[in-house]
């Protein structure tokens, strides 16, 4: 960690991990970015005017189906999956983008809206990645980059309950923290002292 290096060893020199399509050096990337003051996390982020929310939770939860959405009503965001958060000034916390790429299953892109059959409007967006989701850029799909900051006004932990209507109920912030830091040591291994601070 003191050099600021590291070495990613594969088998063959085209035996990446499946991730590294939508997060190239994954693991490098965190070490390198994180600090005291910063920290690389899984979380999507929405919002407008430069200010929005981080939706933390593990694969499933309904976090980057919440950014598509959020995304293709027009509103911003500096990522989907995985997002730099820093402490500023003043106890805020703002977060900045990591990668460039979105991605859904399927059903959750019909769910949206997003046609993607021969002849629809997102025809042959992106690829499908090592999960069977759907991977692309903001480009593709809203032709536009992700914003280069948002500053975070509140932590989101959404969960889908498969029910007729949204609701949203207030959480701790222990259990919040807990969502958000549970699903990055899941993610992302490493040194916990870093992380934590």
């Amino acid at each position: 960690l003191a050099t600021r290096r590291g070495a990613q060893i594969m088998a063959t020199p085209v035996s990446v991990p499946d991730w590294d399509t939508g997060s190239p050096l994954r693991n490098l990337v965190r070490w390198h970015l994180t600090n005291e003051t910063q920290s690389f996390v899984h979380a999507g982020t929405l919002g407008q005017d430069g200010r929005g929310l981080m939706l933390a939770g593990p694969g499933g939860s309904g976090k980057s189906g919440t950014v598509l959405a959020g995304i293709l009503a027009g509103m911003d965001s500096v990522g989907d999956d995985y997002v730099l958060a820093r402490l500023m000034p003043g106890g805020r916390v703002s977060t900045v983008p990591v990668f460039n790429t979105l991605k859904n299953d399927p059903k959750g892109l019909e769910r949206l809206g997003v046609d993607i059959t021969e002849h629809g409007r997102f025809a042959g967006l992106g690829f499908i990645n090592w999960q069977g989701k759907h991977q692309f850029t903001f480009q593709e799909l809203v032709n536009r980059d992700p914003v280069p900051e948002l500053d975070v006004q509140a932590l989101c932990v959404p969960k889908v309950t498969g029910a007729a209507r949204t609701t949203i109920a207030p959480m701790s912030r222990a259990a919040a923290f807990l969502a958000l830091s549970k699903t990055g040591f899941v993610q992302m291994p490493g040194d916990s002292r870093i992380s934590l601070n």
